[in-house]
C-alpha cells in the first residue's frame, strides 16, 4: 500500500460496460473506436482507479472493486526516483533516438539532456509525467512495461476532497477483485 496511507482498502473503477482485470488495456484511451471505455491518461498511461467508490461510479455504472498487493510498489510523494533509475527508464525506450535528436544533433548528449530535465522536475509525480512526456511520447505500452520491470506497479495521485487516483502499471498488484453492479 502507499506509504502516504492514501488507501487502507478497496480501490473501484466505473466503467459503461461490464469489464474483467483481463480486458483492460493501456491503449484504449487512445483508441477512437473504443470511446465508450471513457479512458484518459490525464496522469500518463495505466489502468485508472479510485479510492471513492461514488467517484468510481462517475465513469461508468459498472463499479468494480479491487485490493492493491500489500506487496506492491507505488510510485508516491515520498518515492525517491534516483538518476540511475531514470537513466534505465530514457534508456529502455523505444523512441530513445528520435527523442534525443529533438535535444541534440548527438543521441548520447541529446539523452543526457533528457536525464537532465527529467531530474528537475520537484516531485515524483512530475518526475514521472515528465519521463512519460520526453522519453515515451508514442509508445504508451512502453512506458509502462518499463516502469513494472524497474518494479513500480503503480503511480498515488492526491485529489481534492481527499480522494486518491490510483494509475496502476501492473496488473499483479491487484490482487482480488470484486464486482459490484
Amino acid at each position: 500500500l502507499p506509504r502516504d496511507g492514501a488507501t487502507t482498502g478497496a480501490i473501484y473503477r466505473g466503467d459503461p460496460a461490464p469489464i474483467s482485470l483481463d480486458d483492460f488495456d493501456i491503449t484504449r484511451g487512445l483508441d477512437p473506436s473504443r470511446k465508450e471505455i471513457k479512458a484518459s491518461f490525464n496522469d500518463g498511461p495505466g489502468i485508472y482507479f479510485t479510492n471513492d467508490k461514488s467517484n468510481a461510479a462517475t465513469y461508468g455504472e459498472n463499479v468494480s472493486e479491487f485490493v492493491i498487493s500489500p506487496k506492491a510498489r507505488l510510485i508516491d510523494n515520498n518515492t525517491k526516483l534516483d538518476r540511475g533509475t531514470i537513466e534505465r527508464l530514457v534508456q529502455s525506450s523505444p523512441e530513445l533516438r528520435t527523442v534525443a535528436l529533438n535535444y541534440s544533433d548527438d543521441v548520447s548528449e541529446g539523452t543526457r539532456q533528457i536525464v537532465e530535465s527529467i531530474m528537475q522536475e520537484g516531485t515524483p509525480y512530475d518526475i514521472v509525467q515528465s519521463l512519460w512526456a520526453e522519453a515515451y511520447p508514442q509508445s504508451h505500452k512502453d512506458f509502462v512495461s518499463a516502469l513494472a520491470k524497474e518494479g513500480f506497479d503503480g503511480l498515488v495521485v492526491p485529489k481534492a476532497e481527499g480522494r486518491t487516483h490510483f494509475v496502476i502499471y501492473n496488473k499483479k498488484a491487484l490482487v482480488s477483485r470484486q464486482a459490484n453492479q
